[in-house]
């Protein structure tokens, strides 16, 4: 018989995880749970990338706008809405432009770091993520019923523009709504997956402390 015991007896009636060393397979692993958590993060990730490429657009525009460009904006304005226009000077234009460029730039690293942390899993960044998407749908579609002021003609064209974007955050809402669901199977995975290695571990700890026998 050897002198000291073996290193570690794996159990063959079980899985095996990095994190959490061997497990019962009547135990879920708490990456089989981690779907919707996924999904909702990719959403994220597409969100972001859009609202970067818009920002980049806009900055691009306000750079490249001169001071006649603004000048014809505005008077394109004002055949639309003249209240509206009437409010606003070239440089007052370029500078909502250029503070529009900023805010939704951040949004867009915003969602994209939230991305990342979603994707673990963690209920807590979802329901962060959730009101960051849920906020500003909100915020331009209240904007999009306000254009029925400026006619219907400019309702339905920026109905027509938000489309695309309302269809996207509709999706991601609903993804991030599924993950923060699935946060609590997460969380409880976890815990059980845990205690079983330190379960395994005590055990093994037991073994290796008894004397060898001859």
């Amino acid at each position: 018989m050897p002198a000291y015991p073996p290193t570690y007896a794996p159990d063959y009636t079980a899985g095996y995880s990095p994190q959490y060393g061997f497990w019962p397979y009547y135990l879920t692993p708490p990456e089989a749970l981690l779907g919707p958590a996924r999904r909702a993060s990719l959403m994220l990730f597409l969100l972001g990338g859009l609202l970067l490429l818009a920002t980049t657009c806009i900055g691009a525009s306000v750079i490249g706008q001169t001071d006649e460009t603004l000048a014809k904006a505005l008077d394109d304005m004002k055949q639309v809405s003249p209240d509206a226009a009437a409010m606003y000077t070239p440089k007052m234009l370029r500078s909502v432009q250029g503070a529009m460029a900023v805010m939704i730039g951040l949004l867009g690293i915003t969602a994209i770091i939230l991305g990342v942390v979603v994707r673990s899993g963690s209920r807590a960044s979802a329901i962060t993520a959730l009101v960051l998407v849920l906020l500003p749908t909100l915020g331009v579609a209240l904007f999009t019923l306000v254009t029925l002021v400026g006619g219907l003609g400019m309702f339905v064209a920026v109905a027509a523009l938000m489309l695309i974007p309302f269809a996207l955050s509709a999706m991601t809402i609903s993804f991030l709504i599924g993950a923060i669901r699935a946060a609590g199977q997460v969380d409880a995975a976890r815990r059980q997956m845990r205690a079983m290695h330190q379960h395994q571990q005590m055990q093994y700890q037991a073994y290796a402390q008894q004397p060898p026998q001859a």
